[in-house]
């Protein structure tokens, strides 16, 4: 098994937006506890937050390639999970899994040589080891990969499970298998922000934002799913509002085929238990020039949840 990322670099409770949403898709088996695997887990950071997202309902797993950081997970974080090398036997003994956690591993950033150093069809050898050890029903949440499950030959076999508290596939650029830019990145000092590629093709809006992907057991229909875990309260009440676009600045020439999200924030108080925060609705330029509006969600102030 090759190394696609050439960096390590990881941090504690990253991406537990997607993480919480195959929690809820996937619920606690009544008769066992679910398997969990972080697909190159680096120095142990995403083993720390799986075990505290989930506690002790799961088996948790992780391998990774690079030898040294594999011997610091292994020291730091081998009594909260099974450590072990990456590679396909492996990989396939500690399965099946209902869950595969893959954040910022099948991916080449920065982009030098893709052809050469990340080509498409070893996205798609790598995604066939992880499909051959995951449960029919179970789960891959794919962020900041290179390229896209939608368009690999498992596609037919996956569907997307979506919420309100997910909107971003992560921030690296994505191209097509034909190896065209699919989305191409916008350097910015703050917001992540794309353009649109010469190869960006998409079938309905959310696909921008989808990351967690459900096998689908043999002769069940598709059916993509949409979670709602954080509704604004029935007694929300909002003080005060402000928007913020991640193309704030930028010039026209630099705005041409870029994708505007905007962030709607209402900040106030939920009146049926004084909590305060804010409702937060994301929102995209459509591909008919219209705006793209996702549902609103509810963040507490002390809650540190969106991990963006």
């Amino acid at each position: 098994m090759r190394r696609a990322q050439n960096h390590v670099h990881t941090h504690l409770f990253r991406r537990t937006d997607v993480i919480r949403t195959a929690q809820a898709q996937l619920g606690v088996p009544p008769d066992r506890k679910l398997k969990v695997l972080s697909f190159g887990c680096s120095t142990g950071e995403e083993i720390v937050t799986l075990r505290s997202i989930f506690g002790e309902t799961v088996e948790l797993y992780g391998c990774e390639i690079e030898p040294v950081a594999l011997a610091e997970a292994a020291a730091t974080t081998g009594h909260l999970a099974t450590i072990f090398k990456s590679d396909r036997a492996a990989i396939r003994d500690h399965g099946p899994y209902d869950l595969i956690n893959c954040a910022s591993v099948l991916c080449l950033n920065p982009p030098t040589d893709m052809s050469k150093l990340f080509p498409p069809a070893e996205f798609d050898e790598l995604l066939a080891v992880l499909d051959s050890a995951l449960r029919p029903g179970g789960l891959i949440a794919l962020t900041n990969a290179s390229y896209r499950l939608q368009d690999s030959p498992l596609a037919p076999d996956y569907d997307p499970i979506r919420s309100d508290i997910v909107f971003s596939s992560g921030f690296v650029n994505i191209y097509a298998h034909d190896r065209r830019p699919f989305l191409e990145r916008i350097r910015r000092p703050s917001y992540v922000a794309f353009r649109r590629g010469v190869a960006f093709d998409i079938r309905e809006e959310e696909e921008l934002a989808d990351s967690l992907f459900r096998k689908r057991p043999v002769g069940e229909a598709p059916e993509a799913r949409f979670l709602t875990l954080a509704p604004v309260p029935a007694a929300f009440e909002p003080h005060f509002a402000f928007d913020r676009s991640n193309l704030v600045g930028l010039e026209p020439a630099q705005r041409v085929n870029a994708i505007e999200v905007v962030r709607h924030y209402r900040f106030g108080i939920d009146r049926a238990t004084g909590e305060r925060g804010y409702a937060l609705q994301i929102s995209w330029t459509s591909l008919t020039g219209r705006e793209h509006r996702r549902p609103p969600l509810w963040d507490r102030l002390n809650d540190f949840v969106l991990d963006r």
